[in-house]
């Protein structure tokens, strides 16, 4: 925490380290915890805490706020602090019989007890301090408490009664009238409006916290695809994964699990190689699939994202909530595929020919376990009246969806129908796409259809040579559940051929006519199983089926030399340009299969695994050693794009590989790590280097390095001991611009490596160590010159005189002749040190009240006296009651006009009938004699009502008669208008200088003081334009700050 100056000022005070803070101050004063007293805080983040107390403390929190401002607020994140059993300073000076507890009394006894939260919703931020009038017991001492906060010296307020005596009670006491005792204060410390990143960060945290109560993202994760390690994978596993509309190096899961929204974003590097798993454009978590909420994940997913990666900052929410996957658990699909005079490759691997003439079960898989299930069969027909045959239509379903049948129709087009309706012409009217019952048709061109179903299977169907070819594309999930042609999915391509009905499967070596006999044909579809529609004609399931078709055996014939020179060794070519007669036939036989198995090839084969920190540290001058891990050790090239740095090394062994750098000088750098595989499939790991420049003992720390792009370089922050300053801790740090020393104390700076500040002696009227200062009671002390009474003024004393004296300017007290003045005797006054006495005329006595007086004897009842009557002797005599007097006939009593003496009232009088009232002009009062005058402190009255005479750029002095508002530290009256002053403006270049050299110069556009430091230690340098010569400084990172001051005070570096 700062060393807040001992005594408290009106913000945003004259402290230049004041002016330039934030504080936030519920009760700054000199206070003293020494002895006793606690102070604890605790910081409350509802991002990150679900428990119903920390819920109901910010709903509570906010809705004070929202009460007490009328603005709607929800709070996310929170500070509390507590100040418990305060004392006033010196309290932990004194023993128990000490000079300081007689000298203070029971002032130092007092404790103060209040709290203050700062809560924030990102955009705008309140404080509210709480105080219980029971536990504030003091104000201060010498000085009093201030209450506002200051924002940096542009935006600030204190409370009415800063500065004043009645301060705790102002403040604690609001409600007392109401016998409540604890009393709030709340405070806008955000100014209006928000800016644009303030807005940005409230609607991160908005949508944070809706999308916590909203979505359980423990449950969620379940319902994704894992993401493919490889933009080629992705690629090919098309049956799952689908282009994202907004970048070509990102896919998205293309359909959701049934009853859910969620789907998987998976983005690769820009080489279209390994899954990107940090930094900004890896892939995340959707709550919405775009392909069929595009408006819900518009809002909920890419509108979370904007709001919390862009200049809110706050990446952490958001990916908190949409996590990346890393592909761990990323399973390829299974590819099988059927084409030319029919070939097939079963799921494992497995080629065989299989030259049927019917309709048959390719697939057929069911498990009630898993609820997976799939049946998936083909037509085969002769080819143009030869023995050759080819597939021309395609029918399958899963258990959720309704079948689909995609086929040959008139023409040599495509026919499609989903659950027996025809969507041919839906397909083509929708840029070709289908989305209905579950199933998604894509047409890419008229040679090519592809259906996609919710249990991640894909067929693709594809034209060639007025036949049909398909590929399938099977997830692991269905491995050890499959029979039919395309075999036994289990990962053994030797127990293919199971046929219908068996449980174990035939002889991998068998022959083909045995295959074609005792496997394939026993996988015929009956009319109860057919998925095919005939529609309305001569076909049916009777036209297809012809389970006595005499095929061609591939392994009993014999090809000629021409055959070979064209297909070489492929025995699918072989046999297809042996039926067909067809050269283009068997090479497009060659084509489909190569290019299938190099999908498999790609499903199968990952890039190397490279892992490290995302992280590395570098400090200057020092060997700073990095670590990373590639998994795959088999001929792999490892290497640092771009070439290994000057002044690096990097070695590995069986994996383990070891990066080390001595980086000479702080510099912008780039590191990139790569893993290379025989196949050039090449992962990367992109580091950031936290460049670590910190001198004198100084640690790096990562405060401040978010929003920092990985692959590149960051200069950290230094957390400088308490003696050095500056980027690098370069610079002694100056105590003194803390601003520690009491006010008009002057403050030395103790030079590193020496820590602290030394104060001179407090000024006079007050003592203590220069840094906490309090007023010395010269009353207390008897070191005054008052002769009768002292009063105790801050910093002094002034003196006093007992009731019948009059003070004099040496101090000394003379009597006052009270006769000489109006006294309140009735006939006769008598002078007398420190006082008077009343008398009477002879004949009158003197009456108990000591003032008036009574005839001795009763006169006649014709005396006609107007007041008072008395005989003397035979005489009898008139006089009159006090504010009267006798009149020339001896009987008559007229209005004495006390007024007309000078010494009546201070400042006004109002003549009545026998007496006199006094009064006094605005801004005084009259005293307690009710003669006198006192001045009114306006000033002290507002700050007890809490009642605000002056602006807020202004604080309110005392006159005699009245007050005035005066601009309060750090502005100046301009025209009327206190406003803060400007600082200067200053430009600095450095200017190459030959041979070699260096020149700063600096332009300012305002007469100033100036100086120039070098590495924390004076420089020299000239003026105007401010130089400052660099020459010789040689190599290294040096810091040269030279700092402005103008006439106002305020300053630039």
């Amino acid at each position: 925490p700062l060393p807040l100056s001992s005594s408290p000022l009106l913000f945003p005070t004259r402290d230049v380290w004041a002016q330039s803070s934030y504080l936030v101050a519920p009760f700054w004063c000199q206070s003293d915890t020494r002895k006793v007293g606690v102070v604890s805080y605790v910081t409350l983040d509802r991002t990150s805490s679900d428990t119903a107390m920390v819920q109901s403390l910010f709903s509570n929190v906010s809705s004070f706020i929202s009460g007490q401002t009328g603005e709607a607020f929800s709070g996310s994140w929170m500070l509390v602090v507590t100040w418990s059993d305060i004392h006033p300073y010196p309290h932990g000076s004194y023993s128990d019989e000490d000079f300081t507890k007689n000298y203070y009394g029971t002032f130092i006894s007092k404790a103060n007890t209040f709290q203050a939260i700062i809560t924030t919703d990102g955009a705008s931020t309140f404080a509210v301090f709480t105080y219980d009038c029971n536990l504030m017991q003091w104000s201060g001492y010498s000085t009093f408490a201030t209450v506002g906060f200051n924002a940096n010296g542009a935006y600030f307020k204190n409370h009415p009664a800063s500065g004043y005596d009645v301060v705790s009670e102002a403040v604690a006491c609001q409600n007392a009238f109401c016998n409540i005792s604890v009393s709030n204060l709340v405070y806008r410390l955000s100014q209006t409006p928000p800016s644009y990143a303030s807005l940005q960060r409230q609607l991160c945290t908005s949508l944070y916290l809706s999308d916590l109560a909203r979505l359980d993202l423990s449950w969620a994760r379940y319902q994704l695809e894992p993401c493919p390690c490889t933009w080629g994978q992705a690629w090919m596993d098309q049956s799952r994964f689908v282009w994202s509309s907004d970048s070509r190096l990102c896919f998205v899961q293309r359909l959701s699990k049934e009853g859910t929204s969620y789907a998987q974003r998976c983005c690769y590097g820009d080489d279209k190689g390994a899954l990107v798993t940090y930094g900004g454009n890896r892939g995340t978590m959707l709550c919405y699939n775009p392909q069929r909420y595009p408006e819900l994940y518009n809002t909920y997913d890419l509108g979370f994202k904007e709001a919390c990666c862009g200049v809110a900052n706050m990446p952490a929410l958001f990916y908190a909530r949409r996590p990346t996957d890393d592909c761990g658990a990323y399973q390829p699909p299974a590819l099988t595929w059927g084409w030319g005079d029919p070939h097939i490759t079963t799921l494992d691997g497995r080629g065989y020919t299989f030259n049927g003439w019917g309709e048959y079960t390719l697939l057929r898989s069911h498990d009630n376990a898993t609820g997976l299930g799939l049946i998936f069969q083909g037509r085969m027909v002769p080819l143009n009246g030869s023995n050759a045959t080819g597939y021309t239509a395609f029918a399958f379903q899963d258990l959720k969806t309704p079948v689909v049948e995609i086929g040959l129709g008139a023409g040599s087009h495509f026919y499609v129908l989903v659950g027996g309706k025809d969507v041919t012409s839906s397909l083509e009217a929708s840029n070709g796409t289908y989305d209905g019952g579950g199933v998604q048709l894509s047409a890419t061109t008229n040679q090519s259809i592809s259906c996609y179903l919710p249990s991640g299977v894909g067929v693709s169907v594809n034209m060639s040579h007025s036949v049909l070819c398909f590929v399938l594309s099977l997830p692991a999930q269905f491995r050890g559940k499959t029979l039919g042609l395309l075999g036994n999915y289990n990962g053994n391509m030797t127990d293919e051929f199971i046929p219908r009905g068996a449980m174990v499967s035939l002889p991998d070596r068998i022959s083909d006519k045995d295959l074609h006999w005792r496997f394939a044909q026993t996988w015929n579809v009956s009319q109860n199983e057919s998925l095919f529609s005939y529609g309305v004609g001569m076909m049916s399931w009777k036209s297809y089926s012809h389970p006595f078709h005499q095929p061609t055996y591939p392994d009993e014939l014999n090809y000629t030399t021409r055959q070979h020179l064209l297909c070489g060794s492929d025995i699918f070519c072989l046999y297809d340009l042996y039926q067909t007669e067809s050269e283009e036939f068997a090479v497009s036989t060659i084509t489909i299969d190569q290019t299938t198995r190099l999908g498999t090839f790609v499903l199968n084969h990952n890039p190397p695994v490279i892992r490290g920190n995302a992280s590395f540290m570098v400090t200057i001058g020092q060997p700073s050693p990095y670590y990373f891990v590639v998994e795959d050790t088999n001929d792999v090239t490892v290497g640092v794009v771009g070439g290994v740095p000057l002044g690096a090394t990097l070695v590995g062994m069986q994996g383990q590989h070891t990066f080390t750098w001595t980086l000479e000088r702080v510099q912008n750098v780039t590191l990139v790590f790569f893993a290379r595989d025989s196949f050039n499939l090449t992962s990367f790991l992109s580091v950031q280097v936290e460049v670590c420049a910190c001198l004198n003992g100084g640690n790096c720390t990562r405060d401040g390095l978010v929003g920092v792009a990985l692959g590149q370089s960051v200069i950290m922050n230094c957390a400088c001991s308490r003696a050095y300053d500056g980027q690098f801790c370069e610079g002694d740090r100056n105590g003194c611009v803390e601003g520690s020393c009491y006010h008009g104390v002057q403050c030395f700076d103790i030079p590193a490596p020496g820590v602290g500040i030394r104060c001179g002696p407090c000024p006079k009227g007050y003592t203590g160590d220069g840094q906490n200062c309090i007023g010395i009671d010269e009353c207390a002390l008897n070191s005054s010159l008052c002769q009768q009474l002292c009063i105790d003024v801050l910093g002094s004393y002034s003196c006093d005189c007992f009731d019948g004296f009059q003070l004099e300017p040496n101090g000394t007290c003379v009597d006052v002749d009270e006769c000489s003045v109006t006294s309140d005797c009735q006939q006769l006054c008598s002078n007398s040190i420190g006082s008077y006495t009343c008398g009477c005329m002879p004949g009158f006595l003197l009456s108990e009240d000591g003032h008036s007086c009574s005839g001795v004897s009763t006169c006649s009842p014709q005396n006609n006296c107007t007041h008072l009557c008395t005989r003397m002797n035979t005489t009898e005599l008139c006089f009159c009651s006090p504010g009267y007097m006798l009149a020339r006939d001896n009987r008559t009593c007229t209005d004495l006009n006390e007024c007309l003496l000078l010494t009546a009232c201070e400042q006004s009088c109002t003549n009545t009938n026998g007496s006199f009232v006094c009064g006094c002009r605005n801004g005084f009062k009259l005293g307690v004699d009710g003669r006198a005058c006192e001045d009114i402190n306006e000033c002290r009255e507002a700050a007890i009502t809490n009642t605000q005479l002056c602006s807020n750029t202004t604080q309110c002095l005392n006159l005699i008669g009245g007050f005035t508002c005066t601009c309060v530290d750090g502005f100046l009256n301009i025209s009327g208008q206190c406003v803060a002053p400007p600082s200067p403006l200053l430009n600095c270049t450095v200017i190459p200088v030959a041979p070699g050299g260096l020149n700063m110069s600096c332009s300012v556009d305002q007469l100033v003081v100036f100086s120039c430091t070098l590495d924390g230690s004076p420089l020299p340098c000239e003026s105007f334009p401010i130089a400052v010569n660099l020459t010789g400084l040689g190599t290294g990172y040096h810091t040269i700050t030279v700092k402005v001051f103008n006439t106002f005070g305020t300053s630039s570096q």
